[in-house]
């Protein structure tokens, strides 16, 4: 609950991934076994930051800044805009980045990974109605962590729905 400047590094969010990878958070609850962890690899986090009328969506502006071989993040702004099928998703806070994307999730709201160029206090999230929006880094928001599969890894069964989900090998 404390605003401050917003260095992903030395975040608190950055903090509680890494706990939460390592499983330090709860006795009773692990995100992740060793088993899983065999099955992943490491990958460069994309930490920079952007304004809101930016309209890259490839990860240059984020990948401007890297934090090199982490095992688990968030997902950036330019993550977000790409999974909307919708044409007129063209900057970093157009609403119309919500339409045909994925990635929306009704009555949550979470934190991306990208801070507000303009503010070293904010950075983005995606509302409830799936706007991407600038949110002071001392609220409370959910997480969606993000990890990355080694090229060993392959599909034993299931079809990727809710009720069907992948088995990996």
């Amino acid at each position: 609950f404390n605003s401050g400047f917003n260095d992903y590094r030395v975040s608190r969010v950055y903090e509680y991934l890494d706990d939460l990878y390592n499983n330090k958070n709860s006795n009773d609850y692990r995100l992740l076994s060793n088993n899983d962890k065999q099955k992943l690899t490491t990958f460069n986090l994309c930490i920079g930051k952007c304004t809101p009328s930016d309209t890259a969506k490839d990860n240059t502006i984020e990948c401007a800044d890297v934090l090199e071989n982490q095992m688990i993040g968030l997902l950036t702004v330019s993550d977000y805009m790409n999974a909307s099928l919708d044409a007129n998703c063209k900057a970093t806070t157009d609403k119309s980045c919500q339409n045909y994307n994925y990635l929306r999730l009704k009555e949550t709201e979470w934190w991306l990974l990208t801070g507000n160029a303009a503010n070293d206090y904010e950075a983005y999230i995606v509302k409830s109605n799936g706007y991407i929006d600038i949110n002071t880094t001392s609220g409370y928001k959910k997480i969606r962590p993000t990890i990355m599969l080694n090229n060993n890894v392959m599909i034993k069964s299931g079809n990727g729905s809710a009720s069907n989900p992948f088995i990996l090998k």
